[in-house]
């Protein structure tokens, strides 16, 4: 693990067409590879999201750190990797201890905000994004919302919310959104495109179907934006899910999870492009860094996304895994032993 888990080297090429262009990151709730057509998944829930990496950077083979939101947020925010057996983002005592880009780019003269339409005390999120000194917690759409599922505000609303709010923001800005429509068990009043025998997998392509024209949407809009033009814009998933296909939870696939990289800032020689290297959550930190001159040293554990010893790092409750160009290690701590060790 010490042995994979370290820099490579910090400078990389610039993806962005201006130094200090906005920061958007938007993350898709449990959005797997699975469902995505152009990552080789099911060809017809996510036609948005293919469409969109026509003009933008995709990411063939990225995983997510773990399964659950705050381990995304804090593999993309701090650097921090997901732990087996333990969930650091319960600890609240220790959050000062974590490096954050929320405390770096307000340093940096950046305003800091995180959208959400749903609780964001869920996990201890507001008070790990407090102690990083973000400027602005955006959570009022949750009481005013017009339509919602057990989890918040749909997806739609907060997409239109985020939109509005944007407008109105100091600039330069590093902006976070959540989408919540799409989150498990799927029970939301959305339409029912696809019918079959398991429910909950049927309902979670129609969810994932539902953000995914939210989404377009949200993007066909923001191109009429002031601020777009300046802006790079992150599209992830947080983490994926065992839907629809019942991955077990040691499968590196069940981490596979999209991500793209667009807006306005992008430089044209970038859009169209698919990246086929091996990256994760981990790689989001220091890929910031680069792209606004900052230093990325104190995030030891994120490295240059665009090299070709670029890796992922996935854990479960009970092991973690490496995925490189050449193999695929899983170990699993109850057994002891490397259950997977998949030459490529």
């Amino acid at each position: 693990q010490n042995g994979f888990l370290k820099k490579q080297f910090t400078k990389t090429l610039k993806i962005s067409s201006i130094d200090r262009p906005n920061i958007l990151f938007v993350y898709l709730e449990s959005w797997g590879a699975d469902v995505v057509g152009c990552l080789g998944g099911h060809p017809i829930v996510t036609p948005g999201f293919a469409a969109l990496s026509a003009e933008g950077l995709l990411f063939k083979n990225f995983y997510s750190t773990g399964f659950r939101t705050e381990q995304g947020l804090m593999a993309t925010l701090s650097g921090f990797p997901a732990q087996a057996q333990a969930y650091p983002m319960e600890d609240m005592d220790r959050f000062e201890n974590y490096s954050n880009l929320i405390r770096d780019l307000s340093s940096s003269g950046y305003y800091t905000s995180y959208f959400t339409g749903g609780n964001p005390q869920f996990a201890n999120t507001d008070v790990y994004l407090q102690s990083a000194g973000i400027d602005k917690i955006n959570k009022e759409l949750l009481a005013k919302a017009k339509r919602k599922s057990a989890w918040g505000a749909l997806d739609e609303e907060t997409f239109d919310w985020v939109l509005n709010t944007l407008n109105t923001q100091p600039a330069p800005f590093f902006s976070t959104m959540v989408t919540l429509t799409s989150h498990e068990w799927f029970e939301a009043p959305v339409a029912k495109l696809f019918n079959e025998k398991d429910i909950v997998s049927a309902n979670f392509k129609n969810t994932v179907h539902y953000t995914d024209s939210c989404l377009l949407d949200f993007m066909i809009k923001a191109k009429k934006q002031k601020w777009y033009q300046n802006t790079l814009i992150v599209i992830m998933a947080d983490h994926a899910c065992n839907y629809p296909l019942n991955r077990r939870m040691n499968d590196p696939e069940r981490y596979h999870i999209p991500m793209m990289l667009t807006g306005g800032a992008l430089k044209n020689e970038f859009k169209g492009v698919i990246n086929s290297n091996y990256s994760g959550h981990l790689n989001i930190p220091a890929l910031v860094c680069n792209e606004l001159n900052l230093s990325s040293q104190k995030f030891k554990l994120s490295s240059n996304i665009f090299s070709q010893n670029s890796f992922a790092y996935f854990t479960y409750d009970h092991g973690l895994g490496v995925l490189t160009k050449n193999d695929d290690v899983v170990y699993d701590i109850n057994l002891k032993d490397i259950i997977r060790n998949k030459l490529k």
